[in-house]
């Protein structure tokens, strides 16, 4: 079972399922709608719920944070100092990237700008490339000096020409299913997914609920009970969003919980 999947179980063992089928499949011909199933209901909290504001929300405070090479990506360069890069989806898994946040340059084996590379099996070279890094002034080796202008496409901007060996490091968004995520992510997440229903509930019956009409042979005053308590759903979203999803997203994703750890302690992670 997918995150999105159990998130939506969740959502069917806690709230009363004539509630859902109220929100979600109409109050009007109850009659002609008795043939429809749970997996209808399903498909519903995804178009209305899950897609349009638990993926935008969850794209918004995270992601998969991935290192893409930019070399064989289209380039349109602006002056020696500027650059637009067009990302292809090939390099991004069919995914669109959500925020650009830095470019690195170099292979991560090249000594300085000696084009030197380092032996590990002759002492001699060793020494040597120790000799010419200790002389040499220190490169620069990243900058942050870059934004998203367009999907995939981002432009590079700093002092110095940019070099063809370049790296950008940014967020893809979430995938549709969210498979990346792991097991002991799914709590959290389901409980995004059962906060944003309930405020959807809230929200979507509160002023045809009041006009007392009556609903497969009982009064709604039942199922407003049961919606008014849903009317801190939206607030408890918001923070569980903030609070808890931010941080379960950022350990989440492997790439950004290692550049986390070795800013915090440093080290081979």
């Amino acid at each position: 079972m997918n995150p999105v999947r159990y998130g939506i179980q969740q959502c069917h063992n806690e709230i009363p399922p004539e509630v859902l089928e109220y929100v979600f499949i109409g109050r009007k011909d109850r009659s002609l709608q008795r043939h429809i199933s749970a997996v209808n209901i399903d498909s519903m909290i995804m178009d209305k719920v899950v897609t349009p504001r638990v993926m935008v929300d969850c794209n918004l405070y995270g992601g998969a944070e991935e290192n893409i090479p930019l070399a064989d990506c289209p380039k349109m360069v602006i002056d020696p100092f500027q650059s637009i890069y067009t990302i292809p989806k090939s390099l991004t898994g069919g995914r669109t990237i959500t925020r650009a946040l830095s470019v690195s340059f170099g292979e991560g084996a090249i000594v300085g700008f000696s084009n030197l590379l380092p032996s590990h099996n002759n002492n001699m070279l060793d020494a040597a490339s120790g000799v010419l890094n200790s002389n040499l002034s220190i490169p620069q080796v990243s900058t942050a000096n870059c934004m998203l202008i367009g999907e995939n496409q981002v432009l590079i901007k700093d002092n110095f020409a940019i070099p063809t060996n370049a790296y950008l490091r940014c967020w893809l968004e979430n995938d549709k299913n969210f498979n990346h995520l792991q097991s002991t992510a799914y709590d959290a997440f389901a409980q995004l997914i059962l906060l944003a229903v309930k405020a959807y509930c809230y929200t979507s019956t509160r002023i045809p609920i009041d006009k007392g009409a009556i609903h497969a042979g009982f009064e709604l005053g039942s199922l407003k009970e049961v919606i008014d308590e849903y009317r801190d759903a939206n607030e408890q979203y918001r923070t569980h969003l903030k609070t808890i999803w931010r941080r379960v997203a950022g350990l989440n994703d492997f790439n950004s919980h290692r550049r986390h750890l070795q800013r915090l302690i440093g080290g081979p992670w």
